[in-house]
């Protein structure tokens, strides 16, 4: 991979460019719905979010966890393996945040929407497969981001665009796999870091 600027101290820069990017498509989406991709405000790990009636899927790389509605509108979900209660509360229509309903005492997790949503029943469903191979691709991405700090919005990138495609119809896809391209395009970077989840440019 050959970048064309250095990235280290960009992180800040990059989750600014990421919001002035998608913030509009947000506000275009807003609704009673939940659904869409979000990343951790000033971080770099992103999830993707179904709403379904009552219920609210977290999907992460080979991962997937339906957090069920409570009465003050919070979603909670236990997971037996860490014998702990995780919690999300949506906050508007752009911002949702993560806690643990048991332990009051932990800070929350803020996430904001990056823009685009799941599938629908508009698009051709994701074939498991497909979906296996993008949420392998999506985690080798994201482990990157934590171990390569210089790379770290362009490993981020690549883990979003994969995510994506491991959930998403290809036409949604490939649209944030543009988006995705064009933030990074920004940055002066000079061809695709993961030809494999994002075209070259």
């Amino acid at each position: 991979m050959t970048l064309s600027t250095p990235w280290r101290g960009l992180a800040a820069t990059a989750t600014a460019l990421l919001f002035v990017l998608f913030a509009p498509l947000a506000h275009a989406q807003a609704d009673t719905s939940a659904t869409g991709t979000y990343m951790v405000e000033g971080g770099s790990y992103m999830i993707e979010l179904r709403q379904d009636g009552d219920t609210l899927t977290v999907v992460e790389p080979n991962k997937e966890s339906p957090y069920a509605r409570q009465g003050d509108g919070s979603y909670t979900f236990y997971n037996p393996n860490t014998e702990t209660t995780y919690g999300i509360r949506v906050l508007d229509a752009n911002t949702i945040e993560a806690f643990k309903p048991d332990h009051p005492e932990s800070p929350a997790t803020r996430l904001v929407r990056m823009g685009g949503s799941v599938a629908n029943n508009d698009g051709e469903p994701v074939a498991s497969s497909d979906a296996d191979r993008y949420g392998a691709m999506a985690e080798h991405y994201q482990q990157l981001a934590q171990t390569d700090p210089d790379n770290v919005q362009a490993w981020t990138a690549c883990s979003a665009v994969a995510l994506k495609r491991s959930v998403s119809n290809p036409a949604e896809a490939d649209a944030f796999a543009t988006q995705m391209a064009g933030m990074l395009q920004q940055m002066e970077v000079a061809t695709s870091p993961c030809p494999d989840a994002m075209p070259g440019w």
